[in-house]
């Protein structure tokens, strides 16, 4: 069996990128940090109220262009 700091030395913490331009566009658009969670087949961006997750509303498109998915 595998010491826990072995499985853990091996694993890789680095974000997608996808998280990534998600997170730098929120930044640069609306100055705000967020959380990005992706599971099989979607991604969710948690922001801290709900007059911005309606801003965002709009934005999907222009969102799922940056993060470069369908």
């Amino acid at each position: 069996m595998d010491k826990i700091g072995s499985i853990m030395a091996a694993k890789n913490f680095d974000e997608p990128p996808e998280i990534q331009r998600i997170k730098k566009y929120m930044q640069d658009t609306f100055a705000v940090d967020v959380s990005v969670i992706i599971n099989s087949h979607s991604i969710v961006v948690v922001v801290s109220s709900a007059a911005l997750a309606g801003s965002l509303r709009p934005r999907l498109l222009e969102l799922q262009k940056i993060s470069q998915t369908d």
